[in-house]
């Protein structure tokens, strides 16, 4: 999610998680595997091989090759997640950072190049789901330090979560049908355009990441938020800077040269070439946008809210 320090920890009994002590280290023998599940994995990879299985905290998991994927330092590249009844869950890939689409790679230096100039990237994994759209999961070194940085297949930050464990293992996450129906209610004509990249479950609330598919080759990044009996609260949306002061200039007469202005004096930036993204924001009472702006140790926050009005908050330090 945004920039949060969330432990992955996903309290989905009523999910398909549940927590055993049955984990053991990979192993050739596939003896005690079901055989729906050998059959299910046998299906989705017929040529899948140098095959070891484990027990993961409620799951069976097939590490393994597939030809020509085998890569330097990597004892095996994939591995598929199922349910002991046979229902497949997840894949994970182990990657090289070339390896990561070019969108991935830009949006991870962006985030890293601002956050952790100094810290190394080690592995890298793409992660595909059942229920919801792959991601890509990069982890960050800094001597005896760890994070792990989530990111959809566009670039977008999902989750920064301080990797305090030795425990390295992506547990799957199946959308409850009560999410489902709830992401239906707020897309009931084009609920096929929302794919689920990112679910927080907090006590009182539930946060989703989604990309919305505006066409074949453009997305829009949205931050869903409902309540715990899956009500809708809010959803946010970044959207670029012309965009918002197009809008500006349509719904507020002159708050587009307001703010332009004010950008200037306070920053010396041009908003009419700033790549600086706004964040939109959509609840019951209406519309806000803000976005930051940053020069030196100044930083600068515009806020516009649902009538109209423009704050503008200055920090120094």
């Amino acid at each position: 999610m945004k920039i949060k320090n969330l432990l992955l920890t996903l309290v989905c009994g009523a999910f398909l998680f549940t927590a055993c002590n049955d984990d053991d280290a990979p192993s050739g023998n596939d003896n005690n595997i079901p055989e729906n599940v050998l059959n299910a994995f046998k299906a989705k990879y017929p040529n899948a091989k140098d095959v070891a299985w484990e027990n993961v905290k409620g799951y069976k998991v097939a590490h393994f090759n597939l030809p020509a994927s085998r890569a330097d330092k990597i004892i095996y590249t994939h591995s598929a997640w199922f349910t002991y009844d046979g229902r497949f869950c997840q894949t994970e890939k182990e990657m090289t950072f070339d390896q990561l689409p070019a969108m991935v790679k830009e949006g991870l230096m962006m985030y890293k190049s601002e956050f952790y100039p100094d810290w190394n990237i080690d592995d890298c994994e793409s992660v595909e789901r059942t229920d919801m759209g792959s991601i890509f999961v990069v982890e960050l070194e800094k001597g005896d330090l760890e994070r792990e940085i989530s990111l959809s297949p566009y670039g977008d930050i999902l989750k920064d979560v301080l990797d305090d464990d030795d425990d390295d293992d992506i547990l799957p996450v199946l959308v409850p049908n009560e999410l489902k129906e709830a992401l239906q209610k707020l897309f009931p004509t084009e609920f096929e355009k929302v794919s689920v990249v990112e679910i927080d479950f907090d006590k009182n609330e539930i946060e989703v990441d989604i990309l919305y598919r505006i066409d074949n080759e453009n997305f829009a990044h949205k931050e869903i938020k409902f309540n715990a009996k899956y009500q809708w609260i809010s959803t946010e949306t970044d959207i670029a800077m012309i965009d918002f002061l197009d809008q500006m200039k349509e719904e507020f007469e002159g708050l587009d040269k307001k703010i332009i202005e004010k950008a200037q004096e306070l920053c010396g930036v041009n908003l009419l070439d700033s790549k600086v993204k706004v964040e939109k924001k959509e609840v019951a009472g209406g519309i806000s946008y803000q976005f930051e702006l940053k020069v030196g140790k100044k930083e600068v926050e515009f806020k516009v809210n649902a009538q109209g009005n423009l704050t503008i908050e200055v920090d120094k330090d």
